[in-house]
């Protein structure tokens, strides 16, 4: 195997993963076409984009109000012992 072979593999897989079906189908047709591993690239970075919106906007962090008073471990403390 050649390095060009092992390099369309690899995008192949690629493909595969990111459930392009159309492509893996017709591979033969695209198979060492320079535009494709930009492509992939595009798609990989643009998910990891999205999931990184989707976990920031999920997140319980995100609505904090932010001049809101955390409980010191002093406060925790005193609780403790009152409830005993």
């Amino acid at each position: 195997m050649t390095l060009t072979t092992i390099n369309n593999e690899v995008l192949r897989l690629r493909a595969k993963a990111h459930r392009l079906n159309g492509l893996v189908e017709h591979w033969g047709e695209i198979d060492g076409a320079t535009w494709l591993a930009p492509v992939l690239q595009w798609k990989e970075d643009e998910r990891g984009h999205r999931s990184l919106q989707r976990r920031i906007r999920k997140s319980t962090l995100a609505y904090r109000n932010p001049t809101q008073q955390l409980p010191t471990p002093r406060s925790i403390i005193g609780k403790a012992l009152d409830y005993h």
